[in-house]
């Protein structure tokens, strides 16, 4: 590359997109410019002012005011400019000259005039330099002598022969890096724009490049060497006879319904239509009635359209993955997804996915696919060394329907072998018993059963069961060489790395029955979009994360593990598995008259539990069931009897916080799917420390 010891020799240099591009290289690389060009600074305002924005930047530069068509001349600049800068090593030649005259008209001093600068230009150059020491001739040529265009017969002549010497010079110094770089129109600055073409041509179907672009395109084909002297650089042009690309045929498979713009390798445009009769599923997945295309299905579709414009025969994997807006298909009549893919010079492939329901302006999914990256088993997750077993839930029942809007072929959760509100294992039953698609579309997946891999994401919510949760982000997902084997249950370990807000970010691995990695999410993002709470009758197991998730809300040091079970034919209990400072207590909430209760509760109870049914708006029995247990916990811990239960807190999803000296008791009440009646949960947490409860017991007794 290009350096501060350097200097690069601009033709057509003081403005237009040679200038731009020079502009653009010194700040990169410290090279020093020399520009020749026709115009002088004093009389033409564009040419000063591109100047001065190099004086501003800090670039060594000269800029000689001379005609290069004129051989002696030129070799007089060249003198002047080694003198006084060093020697030139690097050459841009962007002069030229474009007067659009129709072929008829022509003549041959149209010709003479329209060729000069491009081509007697550069041979005058390189006639007057030193062509050992050129490390880089770059040519600014023109699509045109590809396309042709009508009124340019001439200039696509001059450009076709632009493009021989720079093959020519490439052949007599093998050494040297040329490239003849034949742009198409740019936006903003050159020749089209000072010939007032660009809408013309954008209406042609030709598109222009941004400036931002094509100075980066430019940096970029420079930073590598090419396999050729010529190459064309354009935005998106109609097709003509003239220029013909490479192509294949696109593979056939359910996301590539209509293709709207292919340029292989480089760019693929397609919409698919979409409805209830088309894409079964849809049917399957419905959250408050809207039927959503599932995030593995954007999956599975941003990978088929990867893999289409790149060639591939190989499953990309997956960065930056989002999932901005929901795609909702209404149950009585389609929708059109546009699918869009951009090949980026290091070979990923970015990818997006609009609709018609949002005129095309929005992307509702987007990724970036990479064909290199694959699962790195050195970076895999820690799974559990010891604790799994069978959690007790009775499927489907305990999870679909109530906490999971999954219906259908979604429903492949077989059990859970380990459950906490941040990290969960399950195992997965892929879906292998009917269609996806209706009978006429193509129905290979190339990712593999996005049944099984919807569940790789759902099993999650069984870690935070009071809320609903949606994926919005997948910071990256890679795949093993080989997808999910047909019929091959598949174990998922989730752990949760963070928690931001409503937003939960998760660690996921899946492997097969061998313990082989099959695919691995970092980085998954859950957003909170509904609260699920009160559960009518709760999964007993599922209230464990619950408890481990919403006490720390409350009282971040009481961070418990626990486990909530059942033996045959006995009572519910609960193990506490790390915290010695913390008990709790379940009861049954059994129907009492207020007599009963009275005669159970002491006079301070008994008002305590009409201020607490009046508060949360419950029953008596449950109210007083909640004092009751709180007192029999206390009891244990030997608290003074002049020391009463307040009431410090009534939360909005049933929780009530009470307090009794340096205790904190927090109560729940609700319905478990084995119990008739209600339970009431005591959790008590110590919130003093040994002596200042001694110190408290002393003052009391004193007292």
């Amino acid at each position: 590359m290009l350096d501060s010891n350097d200097v690069l020799l601009v033709t057509g240099g003081g403005k237009g997109i040679a200038a731009e591009c020079a502009f653009a290289l010194a700040q990169e690389t410290g090279v020093t410019l020399a520009l020749l060009g026709r115009s002088h600074p004093q009389y033409d305002p564009i040419l000063a002012e591109h100047l001065t924005k190099l004086e501003i930047a800090g670039i060594h530069y000269h800029y000689v005011s001379i005609d290069v068509q004129d051989a002696l001349g030129v070799a007089q600049a060249i003198h002047e400019i080694e003198a006084r800068l060093g020697p030139i090593t690097a050459i841009l030649h962007g002069a030229g000259v474009n007067d659009p005259a129709l072929l008829s008209t022509l003549n041959e001093e149209t010709f003479k005039k329209t060729l000069a600068p491009k081509v007697r230009g550069l041979e005058n150059i390189l006639s007057a330099i030193s062509p050992q020491r050129i490390k880089y001739l770059i040519a600014f040529g023109s699509i045109i002598a590809r396309t042709g265009m009508q009124g340019e017969a001439h200039y696509a002549l001059a450009n076709e022969w632009l493009g021989h010497i720079t093959e020519a010079f490439q052949r007599a110094y093998p050494a040297c890096f040329c490239l003849c770089i034949e742009w198409s129109v740019w936006s903003g600055v050159g020749m089209g724009e000072r010939l007032g073409r660009v809408e013309a041509l954008r209406a042609e179907g030709i598109m222009p490049i941004p400036v931002e672009a094509g100075i980066a395109l430019f940096r970029q084909l420079l930073s590598q060497r090419q396999t050729t002297a010529r190459i064309v650089v354009s935005g998106r042009f109609s097709t003509v006879p003239t220029l013909k690309m490479a192509t294949w045929q696109l593979p056939f498979l359910r996301f590539l319904e209509k293709p709207l713009i292919f340029y292989p390798g480089v760019e693929l445009v397609v919409d698919v239509e979409m409805s209830t009769t088309t894409d079964l599923y849809l049917n399957d997945h419905q959250l408050e009635d809207e039927r959503l295309v599932p995030a593995v299905i954007g999956l599975e579709a941003m990978a088929q359209i990867a893999m289409a414009v790149t060639g591939k025969q190989v499953r990309p994997s997956f960065t930056d993955v989002r999932f901005v807006r929901p795609l909702v298909i209404p149950e009585q009549r389609s929708v059109t997804l546009r699918m869009m893919a951009l090949v980026q010079h290091d070979g990923s492939v970015e990818v997006a996915i609009r609709c018609s329901e949002t005129t095309y302006q929005t992307n509702h999914f987007q990724a970036v696919c990479h064909f290199s990256q694959q699962c790195v088993e050195q970076r895999s997750l820690q799974w559990p060394a010891s604790g799994e077993t069978i959690v007790q839930l009775q499927l489907p029942d305990d999870l679909y329907g109530q906490l999971l809007f999954h219906r259908g072929r979604f429903q492949r959760i077989l059990r859970y072998t380990y459950l906490h509100a941040r990290e969960c294992i399950a195992e997965i039953a892929p879906y292998t018993s009917g269609a996806w698609f209706a009978r006429y579309l193509p129905s290979e997946f190339i990712l593999g059963d996005p049944a099984s891999r919807d569940a790789i994401i759902h099993a999650i919510q069984a870690c935070i069961p009071q809320a609903t949760l949606l994926p919005v982000r997948v910071e990256s997902l890679s795949f093993a060489e080989q997808p999910f084997v047909p019929g091959e249950k598949i174990r998922v370990y989730a752990r949760e790395r963070e928690r931001q807000g409503d937003s939960f970010i998760y660690d996921v691995e899946a492997r097969n029955s061998d313990g082989q990695l099959l695919e691995q999410w970092s980085g998954l993002h859950l957003q909170l979009v509904g609260a699920l709470l009160p559960h009518k009758r709760w999964a007993e197991v599922l209230l464990g994360p619950y408890f481990e998730r919403r006490i720390p809300e409350f009282y971040p040091q009481m961070q418990l593990y626990l486990a909530l079970h059942r033996a045959a034919n006995a009572s519910l209990t609960v193990n506490l598995n790390n915290s010695d400072q913390e008990s709790v207590r379940i009861d049954i909430v059994v129907p009492r008259s207020k007599d009963d209760w009275n005669n159970i509760l002491n006079a301070q109870q008994y008002e305590l539990a009409e201020q607490l049914a009046e508060e949360s708006l419950e029953d008596f029995d449950s109210a007083a069931t909640r004092v009751l247990a709180a007192s029999e916990v206390l009891k244990k811990v030997a608290l003074p009897l002049d020391i009463s239960l307040v009431l410090v807190k009534t939360e909005h999803d049933g929780w009530q916080i009470l307090e009794a000296g340096p205790y904190v008791l927090l109560t729940f009440v609700t319905h478990v799917r084995s119990q008739l009646q209600p339970l009431a949960f005591i959790f008590c947490h110590q919130s003093m420390t040994d002596v200042e409860r001694l110190n408290l017991v002393v003052d009391a007794q004193r007292g």
